[in-house]
């Protein structure tokens, strides 16, 4: 209903200005030329006569215009109503109207690589969006960690980033199963930890 309002006051303005158009125009421009009695004749410049057919023109497309635009705003209000559900259901939505909260706790767990030179994938933990999994290398480390995104990249120091001792290196991706490390020295490895909900 609101809409059909909108069009009804945008269309009513258009003809308003039309009208307001030709009067200032045939005011400006107009001659007064014999007629009958008590009667004056108003004739418009091609270029003022142009401009007003141009605008009454116009007006014909006003309800195909206003169409358009209260369709564009419909769908731009269900789109919003969707984001807003989708929102309310992510982690930390809490169902309170779609507003993202922090993680209520965190999680922390130890991969150690029990040979040496051999890929070894870190358990998978869902990371909360815009939320940093963090890996460290252990204190007690002797040798190297190498950290990659594949078995093979783990085992190849050119595809992979090397972590000393108690060195540490967060990514904010979204599941940490994606991560394979590898180790020097057998028996060491890395602590990771992450914000989750408990």
């Amino acid at each position: 209903m609101a809409g059909e309002q909108g069009k009804a006051v945008l269309a009513g303005g258009a003809i308003v200005t039309a009208a307001i158009l030709a009067t200032l125009l045939a005011t400006k421009k107009a001659e007064a030329q014999p007629g009958t009695p008590g009667n004056t004749i108003v004739t418009l410049d091609d270029p003022a006569m142009q401009a007003l057919l141009g605008l009454l023109q116009r007006s014909e497309f006003m309800n195909t215009d206003l169409d358009s635009v209260v369709a564009i705003l419909n769908d731009l209000k269900v789109g919003i109503n969707q984001l807003a559900e989708v929102l309310a259901q992510l982690p930390g939505g809490g169902g309170g109207g779609g507003i993202l909260k922090n993680p209520k706790g965190g999680v922390a767990w130890r991969t150690v690589c029990p040979a040496t030179n051999t890929a070894y994938q870190l358990p998978s933990r869902i990371i909360p969006y815009d939320k940093e999994l963090a890996i460290k290398a252990l204190p007690a480390n002797g040798g190297n960690i190498f950290v990659a995104f594949s078995a093979t990249g783990a085992t190849n120091i050119g595809d992979s980033y090397p972590l000393i001792a108690n060195e540490a290196i967060h990514y904010k991706i979204y599941d940490s199963g994606v991560i394979w490390i590898s180790a020097t020295a057998a028996g060491e490895g890395v602590v990771c930890t992450v914000e989750q909900e408990v």
